[in-house]
């Protein structure tokens, strides 16, 4: 029987967008690392469980830019936030580049080094931007903007962007390799971490295609739950 846990997720930081953003995600490090202590209300359980991790579920940035990606790193180290040590991972968002003059993406490029120096992943993928780990009986995966192969220009957005910052990197295929290979058939829990949702807004920016295909890779497993950001504001889908 699985454990519990407790983890932290976050979303869309956009660094670089204004001097407010740096000061209003230094007030958001200071509320995570305040929750060690606090208490949920009596109907729940007395004491929060101490959080395992932190999962930022992309637009880290607000251009792609390099100084961006370097004050997200400046504030999220892969294994703490500030005094608060607990592992961090992100992924990439639509925002995150590449960055359409030079074609190079500052953000891509340092989850692929973070990747490299992270402990206790279970599986990467081939371009070292997909990942898994696991945790208490949980597996986790984390497949930035969206879990898909090649850019499918049908979406409704899709005709804005010329270029590929919105490309997914065959995160589907990596993670149709990683759960064979590292849940099977044992029917463990696992959570899933991307960018664009299945709301109005995020259908927006993948088409039903992408997610009919997602949906084929995960029906016979134990997808206990899907976190993704791109949607401002705190909800669940019934």
């Amino acid at each position: 029987m699985e454990q519990g846990l407790t983890f932290i997720v976050g979303s869309d930081l956009h660094f670089g967008h204004s001097d407010s953003t740096v000061v209003r995600n230094r007030a958001t490090a200071k509320d995570m690392a305040s929750i060690i202590g606090a208490q949920f209300p009596d109907s729940f359980v007395k004491d929060i469980i101490k959080p395992e991790f932190v999962v930022f579920t992309g637009d880290l940035t607000d251009s792609g830019k390099l100084n961006q990606w370097k004050d997200f790193e400046s504030m999220y180290g892969i294994n703490g936030i500030g005094n608060f040590a607990i592992p961090v991972y992100e992924g990439f968002g639509n925002h995150d580049g590449p960055i359409k003059e030079s074609k190079r993406s500052p953000v891509r490029e340092g989850i692929k080094f973070r990747n490299m120096k992270r402990d206790g992943l279970t599986r990467i993928s081939a371009d070292s931007l997909h990942y898994s780990w696991d945790l208490n009986g949980f597996h986790f995966v984390n497949l930035n903007s969206y879990p898909g192969n090649d850019w499918d220009s049908s979406c409704e957005w899709c005709h804005y962007f010329e270029d590929g910052f919105r490309e997914p990197s065959n995160s589907l295929d990596f993670l149709e390799e990683d759960l064979e290979k590292s849940v099977g058939t044992s029917g463990r829990p696992v959570i899933l971490f991307f960018h664009y949702g299945f709301d109005d807004w995020g259908n927006k920016w993948w088409s039903l295609r992408e997610q009919e295909a997602f949906y084929e890779v995960i029906e016979e497993y134990n997808i206990t739950a899907i976190f993704h950001g791109h949607t401002y504001g705190f909800d669940y889908y019934k």
